[in-house]
């Protein structure tokens, strides 16, 4: 018998009681319609590329309008896509789920004074490149 045995199939019961759960079966049945149209799959991913580079250099006012006009934009487009919205609900709920497990497993994780400065190691590694391809075109402008 393995040493950590018990760990392996409690763990193995986690993941049955978190398929079994009405949480994950509706994002999974939100995530299979939202790919079965790609149109809003589409607007999705479209949403989600302009909040990702908006959070990359939003530093001033104009930018700042822009987020506005962002967030205008895709509350609008999740209002009149029910699909994307059950989507993003779906996420929503399972996602919290599995957040919460993370911080039960974060408490026993010891601190590492390695790991701080992280971020600025990640963050100088993403920096863009000095030439950028043109903006792909999107359904939410």
């Amino acid at each position: 018998m393995n040493k950590h045995e018990n760990i392996y199939q409690t763990a193995n019961h986690l993941a049955e009681l978190l398929r079994a759960c009405p949480e994950y079966n509706q994002y999974l049945d939100a995530k299979e319609r939202l790919l079965n149209d790609p149109i809003n799959r589409q607007v999705l991913q479209d949403i989600r590329r302009k909040q990702f580079n908006l959070q990359e250099i939003c530093q001033n006012d104009d930018e700042l309008q822009k987020q506005e006009n962002f967030i205008n934009d895709m509350m609008m487009s999740v209002a009149m896509n029910p699909v994307v919205n059950d989507f993003l609900n779906a996420e929503y709920n399972f996602g919290r789920i599995i957040e919460q497990l993370s911080m039960i497993f974060e408490q026993i994780f010891p601190y590492d004074p390695m790991m701080e400065g992280e971020e600025e190691i990640v963050e100088a590694n993403d920096a863009p490149p000095e030439k950028s391809a043109p903006p792909e075109p999107t359904y939410i402008n």
